[in-house]
Formats: C-alpha cells, structure tokens, sequence
C-alpha cells in the first residue's frame, strides 16, 4: 500500500491554481515523520492532547446536509459527524464501521449487513436498522453524488433492529465496499440549506455557530470507546477554493486536501507536511469504436506504444501519480502485478501497425483499404480545454502522433462541450479522467451493456459477470487479473495514471495520519495538535 509522507519546504509564494504559470517539481522533499523528529525551525515542540483547535476550511458552503450538499470540502468535512457502514483503508479493502459484519447470498444478488449494537446519534437516538433504510432511500431518490454508490440495489428492507438486507438487481463484486455514504438518522430533515443541523454517529457532533463564519465542532464522548486526541475543530466557511488556498497559506487553517490545489502549480508556504494515497481518479485516453480507425486490435496496440506515459508522468503531472497500464488500481488488494507493458516504442508501433493493413506511403503517412476503400489514418484528439493539464497531455500525445506520421489535431472545447460531445459520441481520441468505484469494477469503461467509448467484447463481458458472484478474495484477485490480461491484448483505450491524493496539514497537527480514499480524516482520532513551549 503507498503511504508517502513528506516534508515541503517551500520558498515560493503561493500560486493558485487558477494562474497560467508552469512550476517545476517540488522542491526541498524529504521523506521525514514528523510526530518522529518534532521541532520547527529549532524549538522543541510538544503534544498539546488536552487543548488546541483544528481549524479546516469548507467552502462553496451551501449546507451540512452530508447527503445533499454539492460541496466537496463540506462532505469531507461531515465525514467527522456522520459514519458509513463500511469505510475504504489506503488498499480498498472494505473496513466495518457502523457494520459488524455481513454475508453474501442468492448467487450474490443478496447482501445481509449486521449493525453494530450499542452505537447513539449524537442526539441520544439509538442507531438502528431503520436508520440504514432511511438513508438509503434518500440516497436513491435524491440524483446525488451517492446514487452511483446503490445503483443496482433494487431495495434495502430491514430484518429487526440490527440488520440490512440489500436486494441487488444482479451480482455486485464485493459490493460491501460501496456502502461508505453517511448514514443519517431515521426521519430526520432533509433540509438542503444552510439551516440544517447535523446529528450524526461520528467522533465529533455539531456544537453550533461561533462567529459569523466559523463552525463549531466538540469531540464525542461517547464514540466508540474511543476519545478523539483533538477536543474540537473550527470549520471555517469561505466563498471559493482560492480563499481556502489562501487561508491554509497564511496559517488559518490547518489541513487543506489536493481536491482544492494542483499541486503541480501550488507550492504552500512555510514547512507543511503532505500524506498521500493513490486515488480511484484514473486519466485515460479514449477511443470511439464508432470510427472504424480503432477496429483493429494492432492497431489500438500501436497507438499504445505512441505514447510516452514517462514524459507526461515528468513533465506535466510532476509524479503525482502511479503510471498504468490497466484500470485497475495498482494500491488496491484486487492487483495482481502486472509489469509495464506498453513503454514508448515507435519501432513496435509501426510492425503492430502492418499487421492491420496500414502502409506507410511516400508522404510519411499511413492508409489501407479497408471494406474496398482507401482508407487515411488521422484524427482528432478532444480534450476539455478550460482544464490546463487535460490540455497538456493532448497536446504531448498529438505531437508523439505527428511526429510518427499521423495527422493528429487537438479539439479544445469548453467542459460543457467537451461533455456534450463525448455524450453524443462525436470524437475521435478522448482525453478522460474517470472516477473508479471503490470495489474496482470497470464495467462502466469495458461492459458491452453500457460504456463511455462503445467497446465490446463477449470474453470481457464474461469476467465482468463473473466477479460478482465471487466471494474469496484470493479467487477474486484471480479474476481481476484475467481481466487485466486481457485488457492489454485488446488494448480498448489507453490508461495513463491513477492520480496521486493528497492531505497537507500545518506542522502543528502530528500523529499517523492516514488519510484513506473516501475519507481523508479517516483516524483523525489518533491526531494531536502541537504547540511551542511558550505559546
């Protein structure tokens, strides 16, 4: 599992990433633990476990309402409130929460969760079966970030207080790992502004307003036998993600998370400490089997061998990422190793190439006939260009292209555009980044049932049936590598990396600090806040 944690120092002044300006590799990166050495700038720092607040900024604060806000620092932030069934560790390993246990049964189409006994809501309320059942048909009926978390639950009934049934609409691969929405308490509001209070199960309960723009948080008690080490968090309202970048650079706030900075145009000041975890977010480059250019599997395979992925890897991302070859999350326990197989080799593409029928004429370009007519080898590369990175790896592929000998241009449209256009299936080569399930099924990308890019292939639809009424994890792991396998033979678009998820926290927070891919304060319980002798 990758855990890196680092120490930035920077010298730089703080850019946002909303400015045009190209910043090299971090510098100053050491691989050090802070709660290990301790000290700033020479003074001894201590473990303040009694006082101190955490300070995290929420902005485009809309309400705390976990399931319906559309604001991503308040869900993390909420994610200290409220708890789901099962949580995701840094490997997407499914980890009980508000769960005992489960079991899985009717060729996987049913799943019976125990609930953990003894949990209350912050209100007093006993936590209960119907709480679960509540939740989900809010989750359900409401077209929110969680729907695609339960989009193939047909119900969710109850079985006395302490238990779930889940009725899948067909067999779902360890679908426990989908259950990691909060869970709210039966019949409670469900106000979407700012009026809402929250009442959750989680290690800190919602204490009020302080100022105007400060919300109050006080640890709970009564959380799992558990007494978090920080007695209470100040979540700091604010208008955009460039106040949040601006408060974190002038100390008034403590955490900030790479979902508000591109850390390739962001250097925080002063000395901060980053932990890491490679996300589900998976940037590819599509191909649109409607355009009998991709029909071809060597030809898909050549265009794989195109590609520098070590040069967009250096350059453009700065290794805030894991290189791939599959879509399948390199960190996670369903991996099975699989060496890099498609490096850059302009050589390799051009036998792969033959083998498809494609010559290379005396212009330096390729043709074939294909179903009695000629046939040029060229297209469009689209790519939403109000996003600057998306914009640089196109640009580096068209020219790896163009210089090989394949016209390649690059269609830069607004993101509504470049949505409409990849929705009408009007494109050529795409460049994507899609968001992983947390159980690691890539039906959305490869099932003949349904996928962004038309791909079929009877064998994959096979294995992507078949995972779901696996239960053994090793048998599983077994399956997702026969996926892989043949992932890489039929080459159905170009996986790039898995991009690197991020926490930076002032030095005054200290402890192990994992932050976990659903969760970023994943064991915020095991943190502490420092402090200098004479503060």
């Amino acid at each position: 599992m990758k855990r890196s944690i680092y120490i930035i120092l920077a010298v730089l002044t703080v850019f946002l990433s909303a400015c045009d300006i190209d910043i090299p590799n971090i510098p100053g990166i050491e691989n050090q633990n802070p709660a290990e050495n301790g000290g700033t700038d020479g003074n001894e720092l201590v473990i303040d476990r009694n006082e101190g607040v955490l300070r995290l900024p929420i902005y485009e604060y809309d309400t705390l309402n976990p399931l319906f806000t559309k604001s991503s620092s308040v869900r993390e932030a909420m994610r200290l409130i409220y708890e789901p069934l099962f949580d995701v560790t840094g490997d997407y390993t499914a980890k009980p929460v508000l769960a005992e246990g489960y079991t899985v049964s009717d060729g996987g189409k049913k799943v019976t969760v125990r609930l953990k006994n003894g949990v209350v809501f912050h209100d007093g309320a006993k936590f209960t079966a119907n709480d679960v059942k509540y939740t989900f048909e809010l989750v359900k009926n409401y077209k929110g970030k969680y729907l695609e978390y339960v989009r193939d639950v047909r119900s969710c009934e109850t079985s006395g207080e302490n238990t779930v049934v889940f009725n899948l609409s067909k067999p779902v691969a360890n679908f426990v790992s989908l259950l990691t929405f909060p869970i709210v308490k039966n019949k409670s509001s469900y106000a979407a502004d700012q009026t809402f209070v929250p009442n959750g199960t989680g290690a800190y309960r919602y204490a009020g307003r302080g100022d105007v723009k400060e919300l109050k948080l006080t640890a709970n008690e009564n959380w799992h036998d558990i007494i978090p080490g920080i007695k209470e968090v100040s979540l700091m309202t604010m208008t955009d993600k460039q106040m949040a970048i601006y408060a974190f650079g002038a100390n008034e706030v403590d955490c900030i998370t790479g979902r508000a900075v591109n850390l390739s145009k962001y250097n925080p000041k002063g000395k901060n400490n980053m932990y890491s975890y490679t996300s589900n977010d998976l940037t590819l480059i599509g191909m649109n089997f409607y355009n009998s250019v991709f029909w071809g599997k060597s030809t898909r395979q050549a265009f794989s061998y195109l590609i520098d992925k070590e040069s967009i890897m250096k350059n453009i991302i700065y290794q805030r990422g894991t290189r791939t070859d599959v879509p399948i999350n390199p960190d996670s326990w369903y991996y099975m190793a699989h060496n890099e197989v498609y490096e850059y080799d302009p050589a390799k593409a051009e036998e792969l190439l033959a083998l498809d029928g494609w010559v290379r004429g005396e212009d330096g370009g390729f043709s074939r006939t294909f179903n009695n007519a000629p046939q040029k080898l060229s297209f469009n590369i689209l790519v939403n260009g109000e996003n600057e990175e998306k914009l640089d790896i196109a640009n580096e592929i068209a020219e790896k292209f163009i210089s090989f000998g394949i016209p390649a241009g690059v269609r830069a449209l607004s993101y509504d555009e470049y949505r409409s256009e990849l929705s009408l299936k009007q494109f050529d080569m795409a460049v994507c980044e899609i968001t992983l399930p947390n159980n690691m099924d890539p039906s959305m990308l490869l099932s003949s049932s349904g996928n962004y890019f038309t791909y079929s292939n009877p064998n994959m639809d096979k294995l992507l049936d078949d995972i779901g009424m696996i239960t053994d994890k090793q048998a599983l792991v077994s399956y997702y590598s026969d996926i892989c396998s043949l992932f890489i033979d039929d080459a159905p678009f170009i996986p790039l990396f898995f991009r690197e998820g991020t926490l930076i926290c002032s030095t005054r927070i200290v402890g192990e600090i994992l932050p976990g891919p659903e969760n970023v304060f994943a064991n915020i319980y095991e943190w502490y806040i420092q402090k200098t002798p004479n503060n």
